[in-house]
């Protein structure tokens, strides 16, 4: 029997396959998406812990902060976050409740916050301001975890904007988020901002309907520069004050 002898190679050239652009992450699992539910969930799962950095025992409200600040993994006291901030902690905190106040998710988590400390009996005021509170303007007994508005908005709300073509736009890093929940993206956008210069601008793209309302808020508390923004395209100059991280050690 006569043996085969090899094939001739073959003439197609072999499926070539296309390679990602540098910008983009390579491989983004679809991210949780905030809402008044997981908000009050965390702030129960959540209170009474230690602070991370200066060991204070949380409260609802530092938990509501610490997640719109991206901060879910490494929860901080108010005070704390404040100062990595440089920050006075007094107006941190009123800056905060303004961002929160127009998010229905995260304000369901501070409304929650507010009853369970006036349930407690005498109200902490030097823990937490009686002035911060935003229960009085809620109507019902309780806030529904599931009838609270969602954390979209049709618009951003940010008054600082330049043309898109103008070169100080000009990105150093660019991020698609793709429909990531604005729980994960901005826990996603810390990291991707810290290794940047102060100054740099990263462009997100973010198609999230929930992005117009987090990010505009989200930019207010870090300080951060949401410098323009044509959804889903939103460029942000990484502040030019850079602290350290809070450390993890008691002082």
């Amino acid at each position: 029997m006569r043996g085969r002898g090899p094939r001739p190679a073959s003439s197609v050239p072999a499926p070539t396959v296309p390679s990602l652009p540098m910008s983009l992450p390579m491989s983004t699992p679809r991210a949780r998406t905030i809402t008044a539910a997981s908000v009050v969930a965390a702030v129960e799962a959540q209170w009474g812990r230690a602070c991370g950095a200066c060991g204070a025992r949380l409260i609802g409200h530092d938990v509501v902060i610490g997640l719109l600040m991206g901060q879910a993994d490494a929860p901080r006291c108010t005070a704390c976050l404040a100062r990595a901030l440089g920050d006075d902690v007094a107006l941190f905190r009123t800056r905060a409740r303004a961002s929160v106040q127009r998010l229905g998710c995260y304000r369901a988590g501070w409304v929650h916050s507010d009853r369970r400390l006036a349930r407690a009996g005498a109200w902490p005021e030097e823990r937490w301001p009686r002035t911060l509170r935003l229960d009085a303007d809620e109507d019902d007994d309780e806030v529904s975890a599931t009838d609270a508005p969602s954390c979209a908005a049709p618009t951003c709300d940010d008054t600082t904007r330049q043309d898109a073509s103008d070169p100080a736009l000009a990105p150093t890093a660019r991020f698609d988020a793709g429909d990531m929940g604005c729980g994960d993206l901005v826990l996603e956008l810390r990291m991707r901002l810290q290794p940047l210069a102060p100054g740099d601008v990263l462009l997100v793209r973010a198609t999230d309907p929930g992005a117009p309302g987090d990010l505009p808020a989200w930019c207010r508390v870090t300080h951060h520069t949401l410098v323009h923004h044509e959804h889903p395209l939103y460029w942000i100059r990484r502040r030019d004050d850079a602290p350290a991280p809070p450390t993890t050690q008691r002082p």
